[in-house]
């Protein structure tokens, strides 16, 4: 008989800052504070149902539908896989979706085309085809993805969910990372990834991360709940967030 008043509630409030790339960048929040819709709205994939106001801009360019949805990536806290394929399997699937399988066969292309290329230059670029391919979908961005997740020794084993018996919750995590890691992307926005991992193994992954960004020039911005003292040690810089508002941006 009579509707319900609406109000409008603010997930997250004038929140403004800089966050630079080389550096990893922690979240820190109570929950409910907004940490997802903050990680969402920097990677431009906010809710449609949301009302955003201001702008999230990357390296000066404003973050709008015509920006490359390959150059930022979002690492939900929850893993969705395929439960009937390999990890090898998943990787090289990523890494097709996400135009890195051919970068190889591009630069090829790119230096046979010009006109003053001598004959040597193809017997050059046929032996770097064959030293960084190994087997059919296997190119060296994938083999250095899956060695440095340490998951060389699963790569033909079966991802598993309840009811097929695959790889484990760490190695589970370890390869949504590396579906994100394989690609293009420069820009990784991490909601929680320590869901259902005891502290050790964050901390490997999350010193993983830490030598990628540092080395590949990453920006990465990972947001975690009560990281232990050795993990809150690798971050560059923090970011606490409480009721959507930023109480502190810096190292």
């Amino acid at each position: 008989m009579c509707t319900p008043r609406k109000r409008a509630v603010k997930i997250i409030n004038g929140a403004s800052g800089t966050i630079r790339p080389s550096r990893m960048t922690l979240l820190l929040g109570a929950p409910g504070s907004g940490k997802t819709t903050f990680l969402k709205a920097l990677a431009g994939k906010l809710d449609l149902s949301l009302k955003r106001k201001g702008k999230v801009m990357y390296n000066g360019d404003e973050v709008n539908s015509s920006t490359p949805q390959h150059m930022h990536a979002y690492i939900s806290q929850y893993d969705l896989h395929h439960a009937e394929m390999t990890v090898i399997e998943t990787i090289d699937f990523a890494s097709n979706m996400l135009g890195t399988d051919n970068e190889f066969e591009i630069i090829g292309e790119a230096a046979r085309g010009k006109k003053d290329v001598v004959n040597e230059v193809d017997k050059n670029l046929d032996s770097f085809f064959k030293a960084t391919t190994f087997g059919e979908g296997r190119n060296l961005t994938t083999n250095y993805i899956i060695k440095i997740l340490g998951l060389s020794e699963c790569t033909d084993t079966l991802v598993g969910d309840e009811m097929r018996r695959g790889i484990s919750g760490g190695q589970k995590k370890r390869l949504t990372i590396g579906e994100m890691l394989v690609g293009l992307a420069k820009r990784f926005f991490m909601d929680d990834i320590s869901t259902g991992l005891d502290s050790s193994m964050t901390y490997e992954i999350i010193k993983v991360i830490q030598q990628m960004a540092h080395l590949l020039d990453l920006t990465v911005v990972i947001s975690l709940l009560q990281p232990p003292p050795e993990t809150l040690e690798l971050f560059d810089d923090i970011v606490l967030l409480c009721e959507g508002q930023i109480v502190y941006l810096g190292p």
